[in-house]
């Protein structure tokens, strides 16, 4: 053909591969002028890429395409052949119309018909109500000018009609509306799509604008409006349209679904497909459903209204002579080799149930074309889906994850598990399979996203030191302000150790409601004493006189060396934070508002991956647009920062046809319609009742929702159309799952509605009384490892890791320790002690080189106003020092108070101490306990006037311990006039119980000490505590001998295998058999203990304390629980040799 035929053509077909196929011969047996430009009208980005995909392969390459939307072609059309004077966009688009009716509303509310509205904004202090009400107006108004035309032209005369009494402010707001657009062409939708008609219909090719492509192609949509359909009829006679439908059946059905009458009465007189023998127009509806097929016609009722309206335009038939070469009534006959091609062929034929149980033989067990799951929940779901696809892949070399399609109602509640299910795995894992997610929302998932809607709320938030800590994780935020990674591991512990906690200064606390506290621990204040720090170095160096304090300000001296430039990255990112806190607090018209979020971009980002690159001309594209529609909606008023960021970051997670789809992987995405695409294996998850058919409540003033007229659209009617395709478009298997089980109390729960149609319409057709495989709660359980390989309908798994859990633990060997091993350098006297805390924690860390540790920053984004144990501790720990050394020092003739009150304030400017009543407070009984303990120290440097030098002192180990060698320099001794030594220590941790038991593990590091010194000296160890105090009597230098060789021949074999022992365990084993009389444990040769207290105390934990497995991590590696850590005999060897003297010789000095 020289010209191409011009003519309404309608493809029907069962099979989109059969629509391509058609698609891509009629392109290239019929080809447009060498410069032309192909027009495809498509809804979805799966069908567009689908479709460019097929054209290349035919022709080698996908070019000259238009592929477009068709609501954006229906105003292209308009403007084409109605005149270029209409403008580029309609003044009634959804996005214009909600500023127009932002801008027009408020002026009318105070009239009697919009007292509703009125009521409901009356509270609108910041305009979000009356903006989302604007926006769902004019969602409701671009649905009317679509689907119901001829209200909009009833009320643009000044009708009512289908307006009751309550929403008479509806054809009121419509006229207000017209009347602010002003006297144009485009002002009437309807009167304008009217003219369209009338002069498209004039056309001839020769005649057709350069506006109209010569041919469009209209494929993979499911349902078009009449409005659509009527205009490209219209175009008919000057170009070719070429619509391909999805038709699942090859007979006329509109008539098996309810609704029927109305469709009659829109009397279309034409009828592409004929009826199924025994059936006919004037076929009773109790027949009619006797000789349907059950689920299309539950399920097809919106695409039945669709395909019934094409029979309107359709001009197949008188043209069919001009495309002798093609074929549009495409219901090739498929194979019927499983169940599911069945049921697709059952559709396809309009099968009742009675044909079905004839024609088809009863399901067997092997076929698994249709495999339906009942998980207990989302992850549950994917857990089992990654174990069935490993199974299918296994089963069927030649299917890849390309071939496989999953969809969900919502992808972003399953997009996490998916990530922890296929992403867990590493790439070089046979298990692993390559996956992509679809229409993610990228606004609450993009790390980008997410920082700038933090610096777009700060007058909103805390900004405590985490938020900032996670901003300066966003790569481009980084190199805006010259940070590396490596800078922001060290910005936190400078972040941490300076005091920030939360708030930019005291002004942004005051803003919160919050009372400014001088600024203290906020984001200004630890600056300040970064750079203070910088600065002066030491606070020691920087005072030019006792009374200097720099203004309160307290340096903090870690910011030093050429890592301080980090420093001035932080600097610059705060001050532009704090730029921003004054700037977001003016409300701006559109135009200010958009020079402004385009320098606010600019200031906190500074783009370099392609990602972060297309994602900022993505925020500066829209709001670009933001700014276009607002203009020409000729909205200038302010408006709040809420309504900004809702209106212009909300348009981030629209759809579009550039989003990524079909990458070449398994493809999770959300249930759409038009998403009909043919894969080998389709599976559907989360289909739960409630959750899908997916439920969309009108808004009570939605007045179509109590007209409804056939074609127009559902949420609901569109899920159940969907399923349809879904099932129609699988080829090898159609899977399907949902949360079967409450995870809770295991009781059942039922599917969706269409799953259970499907299941119930199977057990009568095929007799399938076993397609349901029901899981169990978690993936290890025993019953997923009873079989060597997967078997259809029985459970399985792939995850081998839990296999291990199932298998008794072998019998650990004899002789399975490591080799001898000694450290090259001596051991110190804290090393022996943490050993006696937990023994296997010096084979972690000396041999092994494993060290447990984890900071958690999320606690410190308060400031304290109370200290915890921790912080108390770390309070008064060093105050206690500074008193002892100062007390020694002077022996106990000193005032200490100014000294000790000049650090608490020294304290304070760090932020360690709050400002106010409540600082005051904690002064004072800081204060209090350490004036007991001065008094506590005075006595005992009277007892012991004499300083001793600093000793230090070497033990070599013997027998079996002969590597090991002990050493250490001994400080903080006295020493008394008959020559005896005391070893004086002080701590803020509190050394008794209520009851005056004591608190050993406090004492460790002292009793190692105090016996290494007795085996050069008699010493006496005194250990003065926040509450209460710990001593220990001389010990005879064979004593101390013995103990130190029996400690290091411990530590040996410590080094060669984990020990079974741990200190309070055994402790809290004695102090329970014992009760208040612990003292008895003195004289009892073999002392009692209590293994139910040691079990509960070491693996359970209560509102009070945590198990002590949990404060114990070393120990715990290796022994998991009490059962493991109490077999053997070697926990109560370890705690006879080694605790029991440090407990008596507490003990005995305590009696």
């Amino acid at each position: 053909m020289s010209e191409l035929t011009p003519g309404f053509i309608v493809a029907h077909s069962h099979r989109l591969e059969e629509l391509t196929d058609l698609v891509v011969q009629l392109t290239s047996n019929y080809p447009l002028s060498p410069l032309a430009t192909e027009t495809m009208l498509v809804q979805s980005n799966g069908i567009a890429q689908w479709l460019k995909i097929h054209l290349a392969e035919e022709a080698g390459i996908a070019a000259m395409l238009e592929v477009t939307l068709p609501a954006r072609f229906q105003w292209q059309a308009y403007r084409a052949v109605l005149g270029q004077q209409l403008p580029k966009t309609s003044p009634f688009d959804k996005d214009r119309l909600t500023w127009r009716i932002l801008r027009i509303l408020p002026d009318h509310l105070q009239e009697a018909e919009f007292k509703a509205l009125h009521d409901y904004i009356a509270d609108d202090q910041d305009q979000r109500k009356l903006y989302q009400l604007s926006e769902r107006l004019a969602d409701l108004y671009d649905q009317y000018q679509m689907y119901r035309a001829d209200w909009l032209a009833d009320w643009a005369e000044g009708g009512q009609l289908q307006a009751d009494e309550d929403n008479h402010w509806q054809p009121q707001l419509w006229r207000y509306l017209l009347a602010d657009v002003g006297e144009h062409s485009w002002n009437n939708r309807a009167d304008l799509h009217r003219q369209f008609i009338q002069a498209a219909s004039q056309l001839t090719p020769a005649t057709r604008p350069a506006g109209i492509p010569p041919r469009i192609v209209v494929f993979g949509i499911s349902s078009l409006p009449q409005q659509v359909l009527e205009l490209l009829d219209a175009l008919k006679g000057c170009c070719q349209i070429v619509l391909c439908v999805h038709n699942p059946c090859k007979y006329h059905w509109a008539d098996i679904v309810d609704g029927r009458e109305l469709l009659r009465q829109m009397d279309i007189q034409a009828q592409r497909h004929r009826f199924k023998s025994g059936m006919s127009e004037d076929t009773p509806d109790e027949q009619l459903h006797a000789q349907a097929q059950p689920l299309l016609a539950a399920w097809g009722k919106q695409g039945r209204d669709y395909i019934r309206l094409l029979d309107r335009f359709d001009e197949t038939r008188l043209k069919a002579a001009e495309f002798n070469e093609l074929n549009f009534e495409l219901f090739d006959v498929q194979p019927t080799a499983n169940l599911l091609q069945q049921l697709q062929d059952d559709i396809l034929e309009l099968r009742p149930l009675d044909e079905t149980r004839r024609q088809w033989p009863d399901y067997q067990p092997s076929d698994q074309s249709v495999m339906v799951h009942c998980a207990h929940s989302p992850q549950r779901e994917v857990e089992v889906l990654h174990d069935q696809l490993l199974a299918a892949f296994a089963a069927d070399a030649s299917l890849k994850p390309r071939d496989i399609m999953v969809m969900v109602p919502d992808i972003d509640a399953y997009a996490p598990h998916i990530d922890a299910v296929f992403g867990r795995l590493a790439r070089d894992d046979a298990r692993y399979i390559p996956y992509t997610i679809a229409d993610q929302g990228q606004r609450h998932r993009n790390p980008m996203l997410i920082a700038l809607e933090q610096v777009l709320t700060l007058r909103q938030s805390r900004l405590t030191m985490s938020d900032v800590l996670d901003l300066l994780q966003v790569p481009a935020l980084q190199r805006r302000f010259g940070l590396s990674s490596y800078d922001v591991d060290q910005l936190r512990d400078w972040i941490h150790g300076a005091g920030i906690r939360w708030g930019l200064h005291g002004a942004h606390r005051e803003l919160l409601g919050l009372p400014a506290g001088d600024g203290v621990n906020s984001w200004q204040f630890g600056l300040r004493r970064m750079l203070l720090g910088y600065a002066t170095g030491e606070p020691e160096a920087m005072a030019t006189s006792a009374d200097s304090d720099w203004l309160g300000d307290e340096p903090y001296s870690d910011v030093a060396g050429l890592e301080a430039a980090a420093a001035g990255g932080l600097v610059e990112l705060i001050n532009t934070l704090d730029q921003h806190f004054r700037e977001l607090a003016t409300d701006r018209t559109p135009t200010q508002w958009a020079d402004y979020l385009t320098e606010l971009l600019d200031s906190i980002f500074a783009a370099e991956a392609d990602a972060d690159v297309v994602l900022l001309s993505r925020l500066q594209q829209q709001l670009e647009q933001w700014l276009t529609a607002s203009t020409e909606a000729e909205f200038d008023d302010t408006l709040p920062l809420t309504l900004v960021i809702e209106s212009w970051l909300s348009r981030l997670d629209e759809q579009n046809l550039q989003q990524r789809f079909l990458a070449g992987s398994v493809n999770f995405a959300t249930l759409m319609p038009m998403r009909a695409i043919p894969f080998r294996y389709v599976c559907l998850l989360g289909m739960n009742d409630g959750d899908y058919p997916r439920a969309q409540k009108p808004v009570d003033f939605d007045l179509m929702a109590r007209d409804y007229r056939p074609g127009d659209r559902s949420r609901r009617e569109d899920d159940r159309y969907l399923f349809l395709e879904a099932l129609l478009s699988a080829r090898d298997c159609f899977y399907v799952s949902w949360n079967g089980r409450n995870i809770r109390d295991n009781s059942e729960r039922p599917p969706s509605v269409l799953v259970s149609q499907l299941l119930e319409h199977l057990r009568y057709g095929w007799q399938a009384n076993e397609l349901v495989t029901e899981h169990r709660l978690q993936p290890f359980s025993p019953a997923y490892f009873e079989r060597a390989q997967p078997e259809s309908g029985k459970l399985f798994t792939f995850a081998q890791e839990w296999r291990a859990a199932h298998v008794e633990a072998p019998a650990v060997a004899t002789g399975g320790e490591l080799a001898e091993w000694a450290p090259d350098s001596a051991l110190s006297t804290k090393q022996l002690a943490d050993f006696l805390k937990e023994p296997a924690r010096l084979l972690m860390n000396q041999r092994l080189g494993v060290y447990f540790s984890a900071e958690d920053f999320s606690s410190l984004d308060e400031e304290t106003f109370v200290p915890d144990g921790l912080l108390n501790w770390q309070l008064q720990q060093p105050l206690f020092e500074q008193l002892s050394e100062l007390l020694q020092a002077h022996q106990g003739a000193v005032d200490w108070q100014p000294a000790m009150r000049k650090e608490l304030t020294r304290l304070q400017g760090q932020g360690l101490i709050p400002a106010g009543a409540g600082g005051a407070v904690i002064r004072q009984q800081i204060e209090e306990t350490l004036t007991e303990l001065a008094q506590q120290l005075a006595a005992c440097l009277a007892d012991y006037p004499q300083t001793v030098g600093a000793v230090a002192l070497t033990a070599e180990g013997s027998g079996d311990a002969t590597s090991l060698r002990v050493a250490d320099t001994m400080t903080r001794l006295r020493s008394n006039q008959s020559g005896g030594w005391l070893q004086l220590a002080v701590t803020a941790s509190k050394l008794t119980e209520a009851n005056g038991t004591p608190r050993l593990k406090h004492a460790l590091r002292y009793w190692v000490n105090h016996v290494l010194l007795n085996t050069h000296s008699a010493t006496s160890t005194l250990v003065l505590g926040q509450v209460g105090k710990i001593s220990f009597q001389p010990m005879t230098k064979p004593a101390a001998q013995a103990y130190l060789q029996t400690l290091l021949s411990w530590v040996q074999q410590g080094y060669r295998r984990p020990l079974a022992a741990e200190f309070e365990t055994i402790y809290q084993g004695w102090r329970s058999s014992y009760g208040n009389k612990l003292g008895e444990i003195i004289h009892d040769s073999e002392p009692k203990f209590d293994d139910e207290a040691a079990a509960a105390f070491y693996s359970d934990g209560n509102n009070q304390r945590a198990a002590q497995v949990e404060r114990a991590p070393y120990v715990a590696r290796f022994y998991p629980d009490y059962e493991a850590l109490a077999t053997g005999d070697e926990m109560m060897a370890f705690g006879q040799q080694l605790y029991l003297p440090v407990v008596r010789a507490a003990l005995e000095d305590a009696v």
